[in-house]
């Protein structure tokens, strides 16, 4: 069974479901370090701390 392309979207047995998720932007953060003890869960939860204050996830 092919999937039928009509006005730029795909009609298949998903289409039901990406009409439910909307389109969201995606950033990630990544904290790293090349050894122990140099803060990194610190910085993380100092960001954490920050972020949940201006309401963000």
């Amino acid at each position: 069974m092919q999937a039928k392309m009509t006005n730029n979207m795909i009609h298949d047995q998903a289409s039901g479901l990406r009409r439910l998720t909307k389109p969201t932007l995606t950033k990630v953060i990544s904290v790293t370090g090349g050894k122990g003890g140099v803060g990194k869960s610190n910085v993380t939860l100092g960001l954490a701390i920050c972020m949940a204050r201006k309401a963000r996830k």
